[in-house]
């Protein structure tokens, strides 16, 4: 079996396939697999063309499917042994949110996760932001379960910060989900998403034991570019792609130290609504000169 990439015409080709197919979306969706290897010097073709062979792009369809999929999954707990009038229960009042970034913005993942909750049927007054979240929680008088709901959880870093953070109460003073966590005012809390990572795995089990996570998809430290085993690239080229990435990042304009994104994660996936931070930057780029494959949003 050979080790070699695939080349670059016959990998052009089978990408044009894949948006035809809708596997990847149509070709005037931003992905551009021709421009973004005409960034790379000739040297460095067989890498890139083995990073182009290896990025997942998840489109709006898929995210849906895999998001009703992880929701689905938390019936499998204990707590809904009894049957599916449990179950239905749990849906009919659980409280539906999202992590956020340190300074809240329209355009963090979570808003466009929230709305596709209210397709699956949840009703639009269970879903709030974080702060609203917790002001709700307040003003009950029975203890509740949470959702939160995310396109991929990275690092874990949003979801722990947002558990952590306080925020104002309307009747003054500030609160956290953790500390009404502690109070007994949350029975449960679940983390949901297409897309968990090993390192969030680990970050989650230390911090937040209590959380459980479930994903359609637990991508292993194989998925990383920085890893020895990764399946980024044949195992041939596994050696000169931290060079490659590392090469090139004057031309992306960012520091060595995030040539492999957010936590050094260096994935390599995108989806239809934004491409993560957690991507390789190379990937993403949009710098002056660089032509991006998929941009960020």
């Amino acid at each position: 079996m050979s080790l070699e990439p695939t080349p670059v015409k016959r990998l052009l080709e089978s990408r044009g396939e894949f948006s035809n197919a809708s596997i990847w979306p149509m070709q005037p969706m931003e992905i551009d697999p021709a421009g973004w290897l005409s960034n790379f010097d000739e040297e460095d073709q067989p890498v890139a063309s083995a990073l182009l062979e290896s990025f997942v792009f998840f489109n709006d369809e898929m995210v849906s499917s895999l998001l009703r999929s992880a929701l689905a999954s938390i019936a499998g707990y204990p707590d809904f042994d009894p049957g599916i009038g449990e179950w239905e229960r749990f849906l009919d009042n659980v409280l539906v949110s999202f992590p956020t970034g340190e300074e809240p913005s329209p355009t963090d993942s979570g808003y466009h996760f929230v709305r596709k909750m209210r397709q699956f049927g949840f009703d639009e007054d269970r879903i709030l932001d974080p702060q609203g979240m917790v002001n709700r929680i307040e003003s009950l008088a029975d203890p509740i379960a949470l959702i939160l709901v995310d396109d991929i959880i990275g690092s874990g870093d949003q979801m722990v910060a947002s558990w952590k953070r306080d925020y104002p109460l309307r009747s003054g003073g500030y609160t956290s989900l953790a500390s009404q966590w502690e109070e007994e005012k949350i029975t449960a809390v679940y983390a949901i998403s297409p897309v968990v990572t090993w390192d969030a795995r680990r970050r989650l089990a230390e911090d937040l034991p209590f959380m459980r996570v479930r994903a359609a998809h637990t991508l292993g430290q194989e998925y990383s570019a920085l890893s020895e085993h990764t399946i980024l690239v044949p195992a041939a080229l596994r050696k000169k792609l931290k060079d490659v990435v590392i090469k090139y990042v004057p031309r992306i304009g960012i520091t060595e130290e995030k040539a492999f994104g957010h936590a050094q994660l260096g994935l390599n996936l995108a989806f239809d609504h934004a491409t993560p931070d957690l991507t390789l930057p190379l990937i993403w780029s949009s710098t002056a000169g660089w032509k991006p494959l998929r941009r960020r949003s």
